[in-house]
């Protein structure tokens, strides 16, 4: 499939994607913004906001400050896991409706909560 083919070929443009949905299917469609986030690990994260020399997270517990430190680690949010333990697959997240959900008021509580949770560079 050409599209198969383009997608093991790209460039840097997507690999942390490609890492987690290797193979392209018609068949899988995320539509929530908290979803696309955990595979694209762009969205509102310390990391993606440091691009731009904006914001670092406060917890200062993890170089990396991606989403997925919010989803699996950061200590400012551990209250909240009840089911996603650190060494879970963003994918096995997603296919869990009991852990996607966790995952989506992570994300929700990041976004709700920026100030307190991030801090200015």
């Amino acid at each position: 499939m050409e599209w198969q083919q383009r997608w093991d070929r790209s460039g840097e443009k997507g690999r942390f994607t490609y890492g987690i949905l290797s193979q392209v299917t018609r068949s899988r469609c995320l539509f929530n913004s908290f979803d696309v986030q955990a595979v694209s690990n762009h969205g509102l994260s310390p990391q993606y906001l440091r691009r731009f020399n904006l914001r670092s997270c406060r917890c200062g517990e993890d170089e990396r400050d991606d989403i997925h430190h919010h989803i699996f680690s950061c200590p400012l949010l551990g209250h909240l896991r009840r089911r996603i333990r650190p060494w879970d697959q963003i994918l096995k997240v997603l296919s869990h409706p009991l852990l996607r959900e966790e995952m989506r008021l992570i994300l929700r509580t990041v976004y709700l909560n920026e100030r307190s949770l991030f801090q200015e560079l």
